[in-house]
């Protein structure tokens, strides 16, 4: 399985999916619940966290077996504490 170090955001482009790739948060800047898209180029376990500036995490937004293809999590601004 691979890992996405030292990961650059990217645009995210319409046709083939050839790299693993993050998109910038939607909408920006937000009061609300922001939308991050990311790409797979093949089948993956994707862990996607938010962590504040102190590096801790504060959230889990996707942890688990993805596709081949384009996805989206959506994070409403709280922790996993309810915060």
């Amino acid at each position: 399985m691979g890992m996405i170090n030292n990961l650059r955001t990217a645009v995210l482009m319409a046709g083939a999916v050839t790299e693993f790739a993050l998109g910038p948060v939607r909408p920006n800047p937000s009061r609300g619940t922001v939308t991050f898209a990311y790409q797979l180029p093949r089948d993956a376990h994707v862990r996607l966290t938010v962590v504040d500036v102190q590096g801790r995490e504060i959230a889990t937004l996707a942890n688990g077996p993805a596709t081949t293809g384009r996805h989206t999590a959506n994070w409403s601004g709280r922790t996993q504490s309810g915060q």
